[in-house]
């Protein structure tokens, strides 16, 4: 079975505050396939997370169609609490984060049946930061 990672993060300027999210696929040999970065306003740094993951799996199913139910995915993040809640090891406390966590478990559902959280080693927590601060460097 073909394995695809998917890093998921976000940086927020203060929480809340300006924050922007990024996406890096790539193949279990580090190849990347598809990055995506974009500012979403001002927010948390858990929404903000919450955020990354949607459009991850939505750019995963964008990519991969049908075949994301015979493809395993590993979704790393670096937000541990995050990764415990979307893992179902600690419950979602903050109400503003339930619809995400539905919709995302729901996408989860339909479409990933070989999918699992992680979270990111520190050389894919540096790879992300430096694909986030990109965007903030822009402005």
């Amino acid at each position: 079975m073909e394995t695809v990672i998917c890093l998921a993060g976000s940086l927020s300027v203060g929480d809340p505050g300006p924050t922007t999210i990024a996406v890096r696929i790539l193949t279990k040999d580090d190849e990347i396939l598809e990055e995506f970065q974009q500012e979403i306003g001002n927010c948390g740094k858990n929404y903000a997370a919450y955020q990354a993951v949607f459009v991850g799996l939505q750019r995963l199913l964008d990519l991969y169609g049908a075949t994301t139910e015979t493809t395993a995915f590993t979704v790393k993040l670096p937000n541990e609490l995050v990764k415990k809640q979307l893992n179902n090891e600690v419950i979602v406390a903050e109400p503003s984060l339930v619809p995400f966590f539905m919709a995302i478990h729901n996408l989860q559902v339909e479409s990933f049946p070989h999918l699992t959280y992680a979270l990111c080693t520190e050389a894919e927590n540096q790879s992300l930061a430096s694909l986030l601060t990109k965007g903030l460097d822009q402005k």
